[in-house]
């Protein structure tokens, strides 16, 4: 299966009315210098409604702690179907490898999935497949 993913944002974490819609979310720790402004991916999520679950989230202490100071901001992108939310955030997960993910990090439960991923996607690699498995019939 392949997702196309169209990421917006990026907004501070508390930014109110950014993403109150389904989909998956990236959150990022962003630091800026004179020259560039940087930025490293801290968490994958999904969610029915993105800004509810980040505002509200059980790991916000792991996303402060791992940003050491830096400013936390997130990018979301709308999916409305469960099931693919699910396989997609497993994938970005499994491929990605976040610091503040626990789950999928070491396995990926789902059919192959292709995740192409176009937009405000920083830190995130613009396509990719993870190869799954299948439950047999008996």
């Amino acid at each position: 299966m392949t997702h196309i993913l169209k990421f917006d944002g990026y907004w501070p974490l508390e930014m109110a009315g950014a993403a109150s819609y389904p989909g998956i979310y990236c959150v990022h720790a962003v630091w800026e210098t004179r020259l560039e402004t940087t930025s490293r991916l801290l968490y994958i999520g999904e969610a029915h409604d993105i800004e509810s679950r980040i505002s509200s989230h059980e790991r916000r202490r792991d996303w402060i702690r791992s940003a050491s100071g830096d400013a936390l901001y997130f990018s979301a992108c709308r999916m409305k179907v469960k099931e693919g939310r699910r396989e997609v955030e497993a994938a970005m997960i499994y491929h990605h490898q976040p610091p503040c993910n626990v789950e999928f990090k070491t396995s990926f439960p789902y059919r192959t999935t292709t995740v192409v991923s176009t937009g405000q996607n920083a830190n995130l690699t613009p396509g990719f497949t993870v190869t799954g498995y299948m439950k047999m019939r008996a």
